[in-house]
């Protein structure tokens, strides 16, 4: 019944962002705003939000003082504040800025204008990071024909947007509709900047992780190997971009199971950043977090556990015992929990995690389904299946609204079918497994391993109501997936 959980978190975050908010720095003729808002970028990357905080409304202040409420400067500053926003979780505060941004440059500016795609993209990032992908999308194509209009298809900026669609197109597992952008991507990179820029050792990289996101290891350890090659040279051993490659190659290991080759790879990973940014910096905690992954499939949980630990104190010190990442935090530090049958150190954690992210405004209905999954799997090893029932249900029904044919229904019906078996419910099992594997074979098709997992927890349905037949065949189609070269 498990998530999968996402090994890593993104790296420099705010990237694509930073890039477009610098554009606006022009319109500010005030030496003392533009300081400001580059102070609050600034302290951003350091992970002093509140300082930034401090310095985007200054800039906002001092803007609106000297130029009124509806100039491009002002723009300028609320592009920033909302920034900071972003950053601490502040989505709805964040939203409000950018809109008001958009607002002021499509009405002054224009709405073909390079900022207001800046903006555009902006906002987009913002919902991506949610995972309002259905928000997001049209920005993104907006803000690309702009780009494209006004500064051709081959610009630098048209290749941000390319990439952050890319980012979107991943996100949502739509793997077919993301490399064609990356790759146009990487190409105008080596034609604005050559083979060996540390852009197209970013582009290589992202290529790279979009392999293994659909398990083309050869092809992804092609891709990471050279971004990795390209930065060592071009950056030094010591640089922050080669900590993320070989964090990158470590996840690889780990997808194929080389834990022995994965583990070196990430200690060397964290010891970089934390020579970059000292041992507190919440940069720190995807370092963290990946070798605490890696320590787990080892084995090794003492030591997986104090990471989990220390991400959890960096998070609740740099943005607040109630932010999104600190859930992300404690759902980890659960799901280690559960692995070990440590229930009763796994439930409050769980329930503690899925508290913040339904109160947090900003939170997805994916990240909430997610800790109502593991609070239900923790209640479903202990036999509470009682407990466990109604949570099950919520996310089947959140997840029905979402499109009755969907995936992530079909692994909704699948845990819900779980339950009922082992509760003894075996009439309402049977048919959930049979729409289930429907679904699934609708979107994966008929050698899936996950059909073939699914045909194996069918059949053992079938071997507890008697039906040996009908289990006899699900265990013969499940193992002839399983044995497919």
């Amino acid at each position: 019944m498990a998530v999968s959980p996402q090994f890593y978190r993104n790296f420099l975050r705010a990237a694509a962002v930073l890039v477009v908010v610098l554009l606006f720095a022009g319109c500010a003729s005030n030496a003392t705003m533009q300081e400001l808002n580059s102070q609050a970028v600034n302290f951003c990357k350091e992970g002093k939000y509140a300082d930034a905080e401090k310095a985007a409304k200054s800039a906002l202040k001092a803007a609106e003082k000297k130029y009124g409420k509806e100039h491009p400067a002002v723009a300028t500053a609320l592009n920033s504040l909302a920034l900071v926003y972003k950053n601490e979780g502040k989505y709805a505060d964040s939203e409000l800025r950018y809109k008001q941004s958009l607002a002021i440059l499509e009405q002054k500016l224009g709405k073909d204008h390079n900022f207001t795609a800046a903006t555009l993209n902006n906002l987009a990032e913002l919902y991506r990071e949610q995972g309002k992908f259905d928000l997001a999308e049209p920005l993104y194509e907006q803000a690309l024909a702009i780009f494209e209009k006004k500064l051709g298809a081959d610009s630098l900026n048209a290749g941000t947007i390319l990439k952050n669609q890319a980012a979107l197109y991943k996100a949502q597992k739509k793997y077919a509709e993301a490399e064609p952008l990356l790759k146009r991507a990487l190409a105008i990179d080596q034609k604005s900047h050559g083979e060996k820029h540390p852009d197209v050792a970013a582009d290589l990289n992202s290529l790279g992780e979009l392999c293994r996101a659909q398990h083309r290891y050869e092809e992804a350890e092609r891709f990471l190997q050279q971004a990795l090659a390209m930065r060592e040279a071009e950056l030094g051993g010591e640089h922050r971009l080669v900590a993320a490659s070989l964090d990158n190659l470590a996840l690889l290991r780990l997808a194929q199971g080389k834990n022995e080759m994965a583990e070196p790879l990430a200690l060397r990973a964290l010891a970089i950043d934390e020579k970059a940014l000292g041992k507190n910096h919440p940069d720190l905690v995807g370092d963290i977090d990946d070798l605490a992954w890696i320590y787990k499939a080892e084995s090794k949980y003492d030591e997986a556990e104090q990471l989990f630990k220390r991400g959890l104190d960096i998070d609740e010190n740099a943005r607040g015992k109630n932010h999104a990442d600190t859930a992300m935090d404690l759902t980890y530090l659960s799901r280690l929990y559960l692995a070990q049958e440590k229930y009763a150190a796994a439930e409050p954690l769980a329930k503690r995690a899925l508290a913040i992210r339904e109160k947090l405004s900003g939170s997805t209905q994916q990240t909430i389904d997610e800790s109502m999954n593991d609070l239900a799997e923790i209640y479903f090893f202990q036999n509470k299946y009682t407990e466990a029932e109604p949570l099950l249900k919520r996310v089947l029904a959140g997840r029905e609204r979402a499109g009755s044919e969907n995936p992530d229904v079909a692994s909704a019906l699948n845990n819900l079918a779980a339950l009922y078996k082992a509760d003894g419910r075996y009439a309402d099992a049977e048919p959930l497994y049979k729409r289930a594997l429907a679904i699934w074979e609708k979107s994966l098709g008929n050698d899936n391993p996950t059909i073939a997992n699914l045909l194996m927890n069918l059949a053992a349905l079938y071997r507890a109501q008697h039906k040996y037949n009908d289990a006899s065949d699900c265990e013969k189609r499940a193992n002839d997936i399983f044995h497919r070269p």
